[in-house]
């Protein structure tokens, strides 16, 4: 695994985003992401822990302007970032779209993130359909390492 993101990273770094997705069904990886910041020796960052101390002060509306901004202090400029725990960029009521705030975010840097889904039929799917929070994102130019699946989608 720790291999399979090291290439990743070394592939990302000719990429337009250097966003690199982990993406499994299961919704605890802090085992896993304790792991992988260790042995890359990069900070591993719980983004619901952040971001709720960052927006739980704000009002609703807030919230939505600020979520943003608040993800650019959570992340370290310059450096290789393990995001886990992303649940809540996929709440409704921020009116975000959580794949495009990953992307902006790795435009400057590497971001290695957990992804709470699976990729089927070419799509990355983040919850079933109907479900609120549900997303559906066309997987081709994305750079993914599918965890259940032990093999590298690039």
């Amino acid at each position: 695994m720790i291999k399979k993101i090291l290439d990743a990273i070394n592939t990302s770094a000719d990429m337009y985003y250097r966003l690199i997705l982990l993406v499994d069904e299961k919704a605890d990886h802090e085992q896993l992401a304790k792991e992988i910041s260790a042995r890359l020796d990069v900070e591993a960052v719980n983004v619901n822990l952040e971001l709720s101390k960052r927006l739980l002060s704000q009002t609703s509306r807030q919230r939505k302007l600020y979520l943003s901004k608040s993800m650019n202090e959570v992340v370290q400029p310059n450096k290789t970032i393990l995001l886990d725990q992303v649940e809540i960029l996929f709440d409704v009521e921020l009116g975000q779209d959580p794949l495009r705030l990953l992307e902006s975010l790795s435009r400057n840097q590497t971001i290695i993130a957990f992804w709470n889904g699976q990729v089927r039929d070419g799509k990355l799917i983040y919850a079933e359909q109907g479900h609120p929070e549900y997303r559906s994102y066309d997987s081709k130019d994305l750079l993914m390492i599918e965890i259940n699946k032990d093999k590298v989608e690039i």
